[in-house]
């Protein structure tokens, strides 16, 4: 008979609990002597030593930091400016060079209006016959007119920058014309400011 319940297993392991007779107690077992007695032969093991103490090294003073002295103030505008400036000089270079050449070549009108810088392309128009040399003639323009508007630009910049560096410098901001200067700066014991009057 197979037991497909869990309720009617635990209930048959009970029932055979309850019938089994009680186990009989007795005295201590007398050790057989047809048996010999185990023999150790292996010695004991010895026991495993403890693992050395690892000691951690003291973490290492801080280094204190160098001092960088402060970066030189830029001064804005000298990349606009000298690419203005390459700029309109190498168009208008050649829109010169090729009005020299019409203008050897007997079209004095045509030469002489290239000569002219910016408005010269522009004035060359109405000459040209063909409609790819108009279109032609509109690309100087416009690098010259390009070049020439950076060129200022990056020049007022580059100008302006300058002065307001005479005005902060290593000596400290200037508070007046005669030379009187007032200059911050680090010691080891924390900040310090300073007044500078040089006569």
């Amino acid at each position: 008979m197979i037991i497909t319940t869990p309720v009617t297993a635990s209930l048959v392991f009970a029932l055979t609990l309850a019938q089994s007779p009680a186990p009989v107690e007795e005295g201590p077992v007398a050790p057989d002597s047809s048996v010999p007695a185990p023999t150790d032969s292996a010695p004991p093991p010895e026991p495993v030593p403890a693992p050395a103490p690892v000691f951690q090294p003291a973490p290492a003073p801080e280094q204190p930091q160098e001092y960088e002295p402060p970066e030189k103030p830029r001064r804005r505008g000298l990349g606009m400016m000298i690419s203005g400036w390459s700029l309109f000089a190498g168009s208008y270079l050649i829109t010169a060079l090729s009005g020299a050449i019409a203008y050897d070549t007997g079209s004095e009108e045509l030469g002489g209006a290239l000569l002219i810088p910016v408005a010269g392309p522009l004035i060359a128009i109405p000459q040209v016959d063909s409609l790819s040399g108009k279109i032609a003639l509109v690309f100087p323009f416009l690098a010259q007119t390009a070049g020439l508007t950076l060129g200022i630009a990056g020049t007022v910049l580059f100008a302006r920058s300058g002065r307001a560096n005479m005005a902060v410098n290593a000596d400290g901001v200037r508070l007046t014309r005669s030379g009187l200067r007032l200059n911050a700066g680090f010691t080891p014991g924390g900040g310090a400011l300073g007044l500078r009057y040089r006569f």
